[in-house]
């Protein structure tokens, strides 16, 4: 099963790093700036393929002036199921 695939199974976390970066217009180079990581670090960031340490979350929410449950969104079920 590819990662994107287990994004939308029942009880997943879902990352949002990658839209609140789109709503920014933020690229990955300005997110690495931003956050003081390196490119590829920002990269799997910007993927939202890495999940984020507690540092790092903390760093997003002070970036993008969102709370916690904006970056991390429990999805209890998949789509389409009742």
């Amino acid at each position: 099963m590819r990662f994107a695939e287990a994004m939308d199974m029942p009880g997943t976390i879902r990352i949002m790093v990658p839209q609140l970066m789109a709503e920014d217009d933020m690229n990955i180079s300005d997110l690495a700036k931003k956050m003081g990581v390196s490119w590829p670090t920002a990269q799997r960031l910007a993927s939202g393929r890495h999940v984020p340490n507690r540092e790092q979350l903390a760093k997003l929410c002070e970036i993008f002036d969102v709370d916690p449950g904006e970056i991390l969104v429990y999805r209890p079920e998949a789509r389409g199921t009742p």
